[in-house]
């Protein structure tokens, strides 16, 4: 039986708030600590950012939150990011799906480039990212690296596969 696959940009509180709580356990999600914190968060990205979720039968399987307003640097930002673990290989399709509609979305805002803040701990993330084919920014964070690919890049990458 194949699964049903929706891929969209999240544009409700309530349906924000239960993509989060489907990855309440994800260690890397800082803006989780709490309940106002996070409804916080939700607000502050139906406001200013995007977030694109993955559904699989209905469950929540990955997403991705971003800024996408940066008219200076034409640069998008990736502030949290997470798949589900039971994945297994799906992994890979569905971070393609949410990253390819991540990419359309922040086009059409004028952005060019897209930039991540990782924990220098995280290698798991890291590879991904490298994977992905973010390269290493000069700049740190306290502990934590800075990464970045041009869109033109992520582009050549997607359509190699």
């Amino acid at each position: 039986m194949k699964a049903e696959i929706n891929v969209y940009e999240v544009k409700e509180l309530e349906d924000m708030l239960c993509v989060f709580d489907a990855f309440k356990d994800c260690k890397t999600l800082t803006f989780m600590k709490d309940e106002e914190t996070k409804v916080s968060y939700a607000k502050k990205l139906l406001e200013n950012g995007h977030t694109i979720v993955e559904k699989r039968n209905g469950e929540s399987v990955g997403f991705i939150c971003f800024y996408s307003n940066d008219k200076v640097t034409k640069t998008g930002y990736i502030t949290a990011f997470a798949l589900d673990e039971n994945l297994g290989i799906g992994k890979g399709k569905t971070l393609f799906r949410l990253f390819r509609e991540g990419v359309k979305i922040a086009s059409q805002a004028g952005m060019t480039s897209v930039k991540l803040e990782v924990a220098e701990s995280n290698t798991k993330a890291r590879k991904l990212y490298e994977a992905f084919g973010f390269k290493y920014l000069p700049e740190k964070g306290d502990g934590t690296l800075y990464m970045a690919m041009d869109f033109d890049d992520l582009v050549g990458r997607m359509l190699k596969k």
